[in-house]
C-alpha cells in the first residue's frame, strides 16, 4: 500500500478550490496535492470513519483535457499507478462541473457514498514531514564518526551520480517506468491464410480479427502485414490493399474491430485497431515492431510518463524523443523517427 504523503501545496486551480469546497459543505475533510508515486492526487477525502486515513481521491481536469490526446493517456498512466497501489480515483471534469453542477455534486455525493459502503484498503494520513537534523561535528583524528542507527533511509536508494546528473542518467531514469504496466509484446503466430485475391472478405476480415485479437492495439497496416505474411505474401501492392481495406471495412461494420484513427490520417493504414472492450492502450516492449508500428495512444503515454519523471527534460527536446526510443530499444534518432515522435506530442 501507497499511503501517500501530503505535500503541504497550494490547490493548482480555482476549480479544485470549488471542488474541495463542496465535499467539505457534506461534512467531509479533504487534503490538496497528496504525493503517490511521483504523482499527484488533486484533493484526498479523509475518511470519516478512521480518523486520519484517507477514504479516496479525486482528479479534477481542465476542459483541455477532452481535446488533448497526451493529457488523456497521461491520465490513464497516472490512474493505473495509482489503482495498482490501492487508490480510489473518482475524476471530474470541469466542463461537467460548470455545466451541470447539481448533477456533477450528486454523481460526486454517490461516488463518496459507494466508497464510504465499500472503504477497500485504508491509508493513513502521513504525518507532517520531520525536520532536516542538524549536521553532526565532525570527527577528529583521533575519534571515529559515530553512525547512527536511527537516520531513516530513502524509499529507493539513490546510485552514487554527480549532482548534475548527465543526459544519459536522466534517460535511463526516465524510461523506467512501472515494470507491471510494460509488457512483453506478444507477437500473433497462427495462420497460415488464403491468398486475400482468391478470398472472401468475410475470411479475410475473421484473419484480421485473429490478429488484432493477439497484437492489438495495433497499427492496421501491420495486421496487413501479419495476415500477408501467413498467406505467403512478401509485398502488398495496391490491389492487395485495396481487397484489405475492404476485409477491415466489413471487421469494422460487424463490430469485430474497433478503428481509431488517432492523428486523424483519414485511412485504415495508420489507424489502430483493436477489438471491442479491449484496453484503449498496453504498455508494450517494441517486440518485432517498428517505429512505424506502434500506435500513437502508447508513444504518447511513454512520451508523458518521460516527462513526469524527469520534468528537467524539455517536451519534444532530442533528449526527450531519445529517451522515448530508448524505452523500446532503439539509439538511432533519425529524421524519420523525429517526424514520428514529433507528430504525436503535438497531436
Amino acid at each position: 500500500m501507497d499511503r501517500g504523503k501530503d505535500l503541504k501545496a497550494d490547490p493548482d486551480s480555482p476549480f479544485e478550490v470549488e471542488v474541495a469546497r463542496v465535499i467539505r459543505s457534506l461534512g467531509l475533510d479533504v487534503r490538496y496535492q497528496i504525493g503517490v508515486a511521483k504523482y499527484r492526487i488533486d484533493l484526498a477525502i479523509i475518511n470519516p470513519a478512521a480518523t486520519g486515513e484517507y477514504l479516496m481521491g479525486i482528479e479534477c481536469d481542465g476542459a483541455t483535457y477532452h481535446s488533448s490526446r497526451c493529457a488523456r493517456d497521461r491520465d490513464r498512466l497516472r490512474e493505473s499507478v495509482l489503482r495498482s497501489r490501492g487508490w480510489s480515483i473518482y475524476r471530474i471534469w470541469s466542463t461537467d462541473w460548470f455545466q451541470n453542477r447539481v448533477v456533477e455534486i450528486e454523481r460526486l455525493r454517490e461516488a463518496i457514498k459507494e466508497r464510504l459502503a465499500n472503504p477497500g484498503p485504508q491509508f493513513p494520513e502521513p504525518e507532517p514531514p520531520p525536520q532536516p537534523a542538524k549536521a553532526p561535528p565532525q570527527a577528529s583524528a583521533s575519534e571515529p564518526a559515530k553512525s547512527s542507527s536511527q537516520a531513516s533511509l530513502p524509499a529507493t536508494p539513490r546510485p552514487a551520480t554527480p549532482s548534475a546528473p548527465s543526459s544519459a542518467v536522466r534517460q535511463e531514469q526516465a524510461v523506467a517506468l512501472a515494470p507491471d504496466l510494460v509488457q512483453p509484446y506478444a507477437a500473433f503466430e497462427g495462420g497460415p491464410f488464403p491468398d486475400p485475391r482468391a478470398a472472401s472478405r468475410e475470411i479475410i476480415a475473421d484473419g484480421l480479427r485473429q490478429i488484432v485479437a493477439v497484437e492489438g492495439p495495433m497499427i492496421i497496416r501491420r495486421s496487413y502485414d501479419v495476415y500477408l505474411r501467413a498467406a505467403g505474401i512478401r509485398r502488398m501492392g495496391k490491389e492487395i490493399r485495396k481487397l484489405m481495406n475492404r476485409a477491415m471495412y466489413l471487421a469494422v461494420q460487424s463490430k469485430q474491430i474497433e478503428v481509431h484513427d488517432e492523428l486523424d490520417t483519414g485511412g485504415y493504414m495508420r489507424a489502430t485497431a483493436r477489438i471491442p472492450g479491449t484496453q484503449a492502450v498496453r504498455l508494450r516492449d517494441l517486440g518485432p515492431r517498428t517505429i512505424d508500428d506502434i500506435p500513437p495512444s502508447e508513444l504518447c503515454v511513454v512520451s508523458a510518463a518521460i516527462l513526469t519523471q524527469d520534468p528537467a527534460i524539455n517536451s519534444g527536446a532530442d533528449e526527450h524523443l531519445r529517451a522515448i526510443l530508448a524505452h523500446y530499444g532503439l539509439k538511432q534518432l533519425t529524421q524519420h523517427t523525429r517526424e514520428v515522435l514529433t507528430a504525436v506530442i503535438a497531436a
